[in-house]
């Protein structure tokens, strides 16, 4: 009996699938080992930078923080997720999410930067007020990143996003946050490191994946975007509320000092977490 001839296109799924699971395996290879590098990292610069700044300043940047990530994961919508998971993803919902993810961060801005002085009086410090309307800035500039991360993880480039992660922090806090902290800039070296993290990552990002900007935003895809994000926005903030209760306990009737070093041992205790899973 002649033996059957095999098809070449028979093979392809296959060689398909295997493809993506490799890529896929890599790319969670890359965010496991990303996620730890920077936990060891953070260790190292924590030690370093309590030496040079006063626990206080260590705590006013974690109280401004509480508002600042609840903030931007409202401002956020989901928006990279739901590029991520669209089974069809067309121009039109590319340029919906952008639009959609700058309006949301420039609307969020204002707002934290509205109710900053609120936040200062719960916490009963004064100089929280300008921290928290410096580090709002953040959320605007993370914004502009969105698409261009959503469609990176879309694409599984997760090792271009881990390492652009940590180079982002070893810009921010490794050379920026150490040079202002030995000038002597007290928690404004925490808060210029945050920033300067923040747009490092965010101009890396937009340089690595290109996409339309085009400032529009087309109905129906707004519809199908929202649909996915909206309720992942939902479980994020209530996500988010649980994980900065203990910040606002602490802060609210400890104060500053004891804030500050709480999260710095917090950190230090989150370090074995971080090496086994991405946070």
């Amino acid at each position: 009996m002649a033996p059957l001839k095999r098809h070449p296109k028979s093979s392809e799924p296959k060689a398909s699938e295997e493809g993506l699971g490799h890529r896929t395996l890599d790319g969670l290879c890359w965010m496991f080992s990303g996620a730890g590098a920077q936990a060891i990292l953070r260790v190292i610069l924590l030690m370093l930078l309590a030496r040079l700044l006063a626990p206080a300043d260590f705590g006013v940047v974690a109280a401004a923080m509480v508002a600042i990530r609840i903030g931007g994961v409202l401002s956020q919508l989901g928006i990279a997720q739901a590029i991520v998971q669209r089974p069809e993803l067309e121009d039109r919902h590319v340029y919906t999410a952008f639009t959609l993810s700058l309006l949301a961060g420039a609307g969020l801005f204002g707002l934290i930067c509205l109710l900053a002085p609120l936040v200062g009086a719960f916490f009963g410090l004064d100089e929280l007020v300008n921290v928290i309307r410096a580090l709002a800035l953040m959320v605007l500039i993370g914004n502009a990143s969105l698409v261009a991360e959503g469609l990176l993880r879309r694409a599984l480039q997760f090792r271009q996003v881990a390492v652009v992660s940590l180079a982002a922090y070893v810009l921010g806090y490794g050379v920026t946050g150490l040079a202002l902290a030995l000038l002597g800039f007290g928690v404004w070296a925490l808060v210029i490191a945050d920033l300067m993290q923040s747009a490092v990552r965010t101009l890396c990002i937009l340089f690595l994946q290109p996409h339309a900007r085009r400032l529009k935003i087309e109905r129906r895809a707004l519809g199908q975007l929202l649909y996915f994000g909206g309720g992942l926005t939902a479980w994020r903030i209530c996500h988010a509320v649980a994980v900065e209760a203990d910040a606002l306990v602490v802060g609210r009737w400890l104060g500053a000092e004891a804030l500050g070093i709480y999260t710095r041992a917090y950190h230090l205790m989150s370090v074995p977490t971080a090496l086994i899973g991405h946070n």
